[in-house]
């Protein structure tokens, strides 16, 4: 593989085709365990912002390629973790930018089973997900254990909830 990759730093025109015979290795072979995770999946339904002519007629489109024209894309946007030997594929949606984010299993044709809607965090789960928010500088201040502690009683372990109500709440504290 990473001959594959070499090839791939060495001529960018054949970076797609190196993607795709790392991934054809990854999904058949029986030594290493293997894990795929992609990330920000609903970004991908999006129109790219690649002009073409072609699509100058679609309204939806207003000129831009969608993305399932887009070779790359298209490799890694198959649901097919459950043909891999060695391994698993986890899939994942963001919407910290997204505002019209409302999208269901029926509108990407996901197999029955493959969705999964996160319950709300245990305390240590919700103290993780605070101090990460820390360590990448979403919020600049450093919580003592019972400010943690309040706001998970305060928003019941949901992180949403915790996160539409952050600004509120840090304008309330005194730093």
């Amino acid at each position: 593989m990473i001959d594959f990759i070499d090839i791939a730093l060495e001529d960018g025109n054949l970076a797609t085709n190196a993607i795709a015979e790392i991934l054809d290795q990854a999904y058949n072979q029986d030594d290493h365990h293997v894990l795929i995770v992609l990330d920000g999946y609903n970004t991908w339904l999006n129109p790219s912002k690649y002009n073409s002519f072609r699509y100058t007629n679609d309204p939806n489109l207003k000129g831009y390629i969608p993305p399932k024209d887009i070779a790359l894309v298209r490799l890694l946007h198959k649901f097919d973790g459950h043909f891999l030997r060695q391994g698993v594929k986890y899939v994942t949606t963001t919407h910290r930018q997204s505002f019209n984010h409302i999208m269901t299993p029926e509108m990407v044709h996901w197999f029955d089973g493959y969705q999964h809607r996160v319950p709300n965090l245990t305390l240590d789960e919700f103290r993780y997900c605070v101090y990460f928010k820390i360590l990448t500088e979403w919020t600049p201040a450093m919580y003592q254990e019972w400010e943690v502690e309040k706001y998970y009683m305060a928003s019941q372990g949901n992180y949403s909830a915790f996160h539409d109500q952050y600004y509120k709440w840090s304008n309330d504290m005194e730093f």
